[in-house]
Order: structure tokens, then C-alpha cells, then sequence
């Protein structure tokens, strides 16, 4: 939810504040500032900060960003609010939602400092609330905490790779703010680590249930039997039975209509931990068309629901398992977590291959990928299987190439499935195409191991081609840091990696955005390093890495037979706009004779041939992007962050 320019008058002060945020009028500290004005305060009022805290929570699942910023400017005029009988009134709505919200945004950035704020007013207010004997606003308020300390670690989260997933969530907030950090202690940045934030989690939830009832409880039940099992998992002393209870109780609790999405998490929970798993209750949910459940409870929960209720018919019934996974594809591709879609791929990839292969698998040596698949093609043959069973086997049997090292046998193996089985290019193609990045990645790995680095580029290349095809950001970002890890290794590698980067930098940037241009640009640095002098030095792939750090965007735009109206380019003012900002912090620094080291012409005719330039120009004059308006720039240019003591702590 974006605010108008023109907020309706409902609003009010604080509103139009947040508009004027939006449109980029005002930074979010310079908002807070004039939050704090006796004007905005004296307009402070618990039913009016209670609308501005239910907008907050609307917006927040599809624009955290933004509900985090009303909500910071709301926070600021409560703070600042003269002491009065509606202040306690007014900490007792919006804290509630700022928990909320806070859990919306830290699952997207790991932003310590929004995090260890809203624990720090969280626990003033559950506490007042504890001692006045208000048993709902304690239970609402430790019921958030918990969530707070579970839904960023374990929300849309899978246990398979989750070290890597964590590393990639982590890497968002140093590509969103990494200059920013610079000499904060990371004391105030970090988040807890999983284990800690799991216990505070299981902590706070213990807690919230025996404050809550009915419904309310079996909200804290659930995310209780969450927060024990990731526990576990992660290493924690936990009694499995603590569990089941948790999962139980919560389903009596539910009862057997609405709460699609929490009723399929509790019946998966029972089934990984060998409870019973009540048949009826999941045909109960699987009675509802898909496209009923979107209209009910949103794409996402209908996603979410989806895996949990296929993961517990595996068993019993993979085709029909197989057949809901399937109906959620495009839903998942648009609304499901980059985690939770590996994971709609690896149990596609599991339940292609389990009908024909679970009562032989033990037969087979999967040590030996090659042998394991020329017994199941013989056994196929002999039974006469459908050319969809034999294909679905000989990927589940691909599947397992990392087992050994096997990669390379595994993608020969990915290949005779395909063309045993052309359907599963269409029916499961974007699981085949994970799977085969998946394989290029340990195949890189190996090539590393084998003292091969300029191989191990070309591999992770494959792998990132594969992710790119299929959407996933982080394993993208992580491919290309890898890349860049490499750049220094050697001539080879850091050749193969320019020319990794002028194939894939521009479908980088279009689909990641800022995040891959910075990895990129860092690339390039040591691209220079590597390839501008000494035995390495390499003029070619020096001016190759010029192209490619001065932006593919840009020497698209060269080559345009057209103008590039600057004007008409968001991303073109914006970076007029960081120019205009470093050659003002630098003016100071500035020597009083000019020192030209690169100037136009040396850097244009990496893009510009004479052929393309204007008759009789230079390439500097006779870009016909060249266009943009000389900057004048004042100012320091810098910022700092105020720290106020919040009164709603």
C-alpha cells in the first residue's frame, strides 16, 4: 500500500508525513523530525494512532518497507508526546502492531536495529501488561514476540540448505546497507543467530499460552510446535513427544473448519514426527478447489497449505501429492518464498521417481549413478514402463548426484531422462532446470577441488544460466560471488570470468537489480587489479571489464540509434543524482590543479567504434548518449542518524 501525495484528511498529520516519504520528498529521519513537532503531537489520539496502526498491518505482507516507515514516523510523535492519561493507550495499539510489522520486514532484511527495537518495546509492554492483569494485551504481545523470534528464522524457510538460505538472507542487508554499517558495532545491525532467537522464540510462546484461549491459543500452540521443531533440528535438547502435544491440541483447538494454512502445517508437523495423522482433516482441506483457496486465505497461505498437505500424502498417495504440487506451480513462482519453491521442486523431483523406484531403491547402488540407471532403463524395459515412469526414475536417480561427486554422471543421467521422457520438459521444467543448476554447482565445486579454477567459473556460469531461467535471486547472487572469488586465482579464471560477466551482467542487473550491480562493480575492481598489469596483464579483457563495470545498460543505450533521454530514466537521475552527491563530498579533497587520469574519450570508445561516432567529433562529443545537463552540486552531502529513547518502552 503506497500513500497518496494527496492523503485523504482521515490521515492526517502523520499521513501526509508518510506521503511525503513516499514520493521522496523527505528521508525517513528528517520525517521523524517533524513527527516530533507539538503541531503533529497535539493531533495524537488512541483511535486516531489506532488507524494509522491497522493501515501499518494491511500494508506490511505486500510492502513491509512501507509500513515500517508509518509506523517509525507514528512512533516518533508517540514518543514525543507530552506525558498524558491516552500515551499508555496509545503504546498499547501501536507497539502490538509495530511487532507485527517489524516480523514483516526482518524476514525480508535482517535489520538488527528494527528488530532489538521492537523486542525492547515489546518486552516493556508485555510486562506492564503482566502486572496490570491485562491477560489479552500479554497474551497478543509475548504471542508477537515469539513470532518475532520464529517467522524470519523458520517462515518460508526449508531444512534442506538452510545454512545457505540463512547466508543469503544475510547478504540482503549488506547489499542494501553495507556502506551504511561502516563502524556500527554489529552488535546493533546483527540479528540473533537461529539457535538463540529459536529458545527466546520457544520462551516468549510458552508464555503466550497460558495467557491465551480457544482460537488464541491454538495460534500460540502452533507456532510453539514450529519454534520446537526448528529448535530441534538446529540441535536443541527437545522431547519430539512436546511436540506432538503442541500439534494436537492446536488441531482440537482449530477445529475442523477455516485456518486452512495452520491446520495443513500442524497435520505435516504430526506426520514428520510418526504421530497420527488425521486422514479425515486432510480430506477435509483437500475438498477445497485451489481457486477457492486463494479467494479464502491469499496465494501465499494457499502455497504454504499446498507443500504441507502434499508432504503428508507422500506416503500414501504420491500421485495425488505429485498432481497438488503441480496446481500451485504458477501461484508459487509469483508468491511463494525462493525457499519453499526448491522445495515444491525437490518433493516434485522425489515423487516423480518413488512410485517405481521406492520397492527396488535398496537394490541399487547409488555409489555407482551410471550402473544404478542402466539397471532401472533394463528393469523398465522388462516391465514395460510408461516412458513418463522411466523418465520421473532417472531423474529422482539425478537427483542424487551429489552423493559422490557424481555430478557429471548425474546430468548424463538428466539428459537420457529427458530424452526418454520429452514431457517432463514441460510438465516439470522448472524443476528439471533447478536440478541441473543444482548439478553444475557441485560439478564446480569439484572442478575447484581438482586444482581447475578457470573450470570451476565456467561451472558456477552454467549454474547461474540455470537459476537466472528460473528466478531464483540468491542462489543467483551467490553463483556470482563465487565467480568473483575466483577473479584472482589466476589468468585463466579471471579471463573466463569477464567473459562470464559481458554474457550474463545485463540479465543480472535487469532481474536483481541493485544487489547484483554492486557485486558486479566489486568484481570489476578486482578484475582490474588482476588483469592491468604485471606477467597477467591483458589489454582485451582490461577494456572487456571497462564495458562491463561502466554498465551494459549504458552501452545499450550507446548503441541506440536513438537519444537517451536521461530525463525520462528513473535510474538515469538517480545516478545523476550520486554523482552530483560524490562530487560534492569530494569537493573539499580536491586538489587545486586538476589531475586527469581516465577522461572521456579514453573510456567512450570502449562502447563507441569511430564508425559510430558523429562526423568530425571526438567519441567524448560524439556520444549520442551524451546528452545529460552539467550537475552543479553544494553541501557536504552526509547524514546522521539521531537516536531518540522511545516512550512506548
Amino acid at each position: 500500500m503506497t500513500p497518496d501525495r494527496d492523503e485523504p484528511p482521515q490521515l492526517g498529520p502523520i499521513g501526509t508525513i508518510w506521503a511525503r516519504v513516499a514520493s521522496g520528498e523527505l528521508k525517513v529521519e528528517e520525517a521523524q523530525a517533524q513527527a516530533r513537532r507539538r503541531a503533529v503531537t497535539s493531533a495524537l489520539s488512541p483511535s486516531y494512532v489506532a488507524l494509522l496502526s491497522r493501515l501499518a498491518e494491511r500494508a506490511a505482507p505486500e510492502d513491509p518497507e512501507r509500513a515500517v516507515t508509518l509506523l517509525r514516523v507514528t512512533l516518533a510523535a508517540v514518543d514525543a508526546a507530552p506525558k498524558a492519561r491516552d500515551l499508555a493507550a496509545m503504546c498499547r495499539i501501536v507497539v502490538p502492531a509495530w511487532l507485527e510489522v517489524v516480523t514483516r520486514a526482518v524476514a525480508e532484511l535482517p535489520d538488527g536495529e528494527l528488530f532489538h527495537d521492537a523486542v525492547a518495546r515489546g518486552e516493556a509492554l508485555a510486562a506492564d501488561a503482566e502486572r496490570a492483569g491485562d491477560r489479552s494485551l500479554a497474551w497478543l504481545t509475548l504471542h508477537r514476540l515469539g513470532v518475532l523470534h520464529l517467522d524470519p528464522y523458520a517462515g518460508g524457510r526449508t531444512s534442506a540448505d538452510y545454512d545457505a538460505q540463512m547466508r543469503a538472507w544475510e547478504h540482503r542487508l549488506l547489499d542494501a546497507r553495507g556502506n551504511e554499517l561502516l563502524g556500527v558495532p554489529e552488535e546493533k545491525w546483527r540479528v540473533p543467530r537461529p539457535p538463540a532467537a529459536l529458545a527466546k522464540a520457544v520462551s516468549y510462546l510458552e508464555r503466550a499460552k497460558t495467557y491465551g484461549a480457544g482460537e488464541a491459543r491454538a495460534l500460540t500452540l502452533k507456532a510453539l510446535a514450529e519454534a520446537l521443531e526448528w529448535s530441534r533440528f538446529l540441535g536443541a535438547d527437545v522431547d519430539e513427544r512436546a511436540i506432538l502435544r503442541a500439534c494436537e491440541e492446536a488441531l482440537g483447538l482449530f477445529g475442523p473448519n477455516g485456518h486452512v494454512r495452520e491446520r495443513a502445517d500442524l497435520i505435516a508437523i504430526i506426520g514428520r514426527h510418526d504421530g497420527a495423522v488425521p486422514a479425515d482433516q486432510i480430506d477435509a482441506l483437500l475438498a477445497t478447489p485451489v481457486e477457492a483457496l486463494v479467494e479464502q486465505i491469499g496465494p501465499s497461505a494457499t502455497v504454504e497449505a499446498a507443500i504441507h498437505l502434499a508432504s503428508a500424502l507422500s506416503g500414501s498417495d504420491p500421485v495425488r501429492a505429485l498432481t497438488l504440487l503441480r496446481s500451485v506451480d504458477n501461484l508459487a513462482a509469483e508468491h511463494a518464498t525462493e525457499a519453499q519453491r526448491i522445495l515444491i521442486w525437490r518433493r516434485e523431483i522425489r515423487l516423480l521417481g518413488e512410485r517405481r523406484l521406492a520397492p527396488i531403491v535398496s537394490t541399487l547402488n547409488l555409489g555407482a549413478l551410471d550402473d544404478a540407471a542402466r539397471k532401472v532403463a533394463g528393469r523398465a524395459k522388462r516391465e514395460h514402463w510408461g516412458p513418463d515412469e522411466l523418465g520421473g526414475a532417472l531423474v529422482w536417480l539425478a537427483a542424487r548426484g551429489s552423493e559422490g561427486d557424481q555430478e557429471d554422471i548425474a546430468l548424463t543421467v538428466l539428459n537420457d531422462a529427458l530424452r526418454a521422457a520429452p514431457g517432463l520438459a514441460d510438465n516439470s521444467a522448472d524443476a528439471v532446470t533447478w536440478l541441473r543448476g543444482t548439478l553444475e554447482l557441485g560439478a564446480a565445486v569439484n572442478a575447484l577441488t581438482a586444482g581447475d579454477p578457470a573450470g570451476a567459473v565456467g561451472r558456477y556460469l552454467n549454474a547461474l544460466d540455470s537459476y537466472l531461467r528460473v528466478r531464483l535471486r540468491d542462489v543467483s547472487l551467490e553463483c556470482v560471488r563465487r565467480v568473483a572469488d575466483l577473479a584472482n586465482r589466476d589468468g585463466a579464471a579471471a579471463v573466463a570470468v569477464v567473459v562470464g560477466l559481458l554474457k550474463y551482467a545485463l540479465w543480472l542487473e535487469a532481474e536483481l537489480g541493485d544487489s547484483a550491480t554492486h557485486l558486479i562493480q566489486q568484481t570489476c575492481k578486482t578484475l582490474m587489479t588482476v588483469l592491468g598489469g604485471g606477467e597477467r596483464a591483458n589489454p582485451e579483457a582490461l577494456m572487456a571489464v571497462l564495458h562491463v563495470a561502466k554498465g551494459l545498460r549504458f552501452a545499450a543505450a550507446a548503441l541506440s540509434p536513438e537519444p537517451y533521454r536521461w530525463d525520462a530514466d528513473p535510474h538515469g537521475v538517480a545516478l545523476l543524482e550520486r554523482v552530483a552527491a560524490a562530487a560534492a563530498a569530494a569537493a573539499a579533497a580536491r586538489p587545486s590543479t586538476p589531475v586527469t587520469l581516465l577522461a572521456g574519450s579514453s573510456l567512450l570508445p570502449v562502447y563507441l567504434d569511430p564508425g559510430e561516432q558523429l562526423p568530425g567529433a571526438t567519441a567524448a562529443s560524439g556520444s549520442r548518449t551524451s546528452s545529460a545537463p552539467t550537475m552543479s552540486t553544494g553541501g557536504d552531502g552526509c547524514w546522521t542518524r539521531g537516536e531518540e529513547r522511545p516512550r512506548c518502552s
